[in-house]
């Protein structure tokens, strides 16, 4: 099992703003506290993140991607947007399906979903 602690960093949560450390076990926060919680984590890599704010993963909940608009469309597809967002600290976006007269609203969305598919990111319709 691979751990990691991010140490003294300014963590921002929706209980309060303050420094703790935040331990990572397999990808995924385990734990959120000072040093004392992780006591027996000894073989956890140590990342010291003083100075820098800490924010959990953000939700994006309006999206356009590769959506017609005035004649054009955005030259990002879900693969290449869903990166950039990672970059932003992005963990989820919402994006829209394309309804129109001939094509059910649920037809819509099945399609845009499975455009989506092609996300690094977590996302809904």
């Amino acid at each position: 099992m691979s751990s990691t602690i991010l140490k003294n960093g300014t963590v921002v949560s929706p209980e309060c703003v303050k420094e703790q450390d935040i331990l990572i076990r397999d990808g995924k926060i385990a734990a959120v506290g000072d040093s004392a919680s992780f006591a027996d984590c000894s073989d956890a890599e140590v990342v010291d993140v003083k100075g820098y704010h800490v924010f959990p993963g953000l939700i994006e909940p309006h999206m356009h991607v590769k959506a017609p608009f005035s004649n054009t469309i955005d030259m990002l597809d879900f693969y290449t947007a869903s990166k950039c967002a990672a970059f932003g600290g992005v963990t989820t976006f919402m994006d829209f399906s394309t309804t129109t007269k001939e094509v059910p609203v649920l037809q819509a969305v099945e399609e845009r979903k499975a455009e989506m598919a092609d996300s690094v990111l977590d996302y809904s319709v």
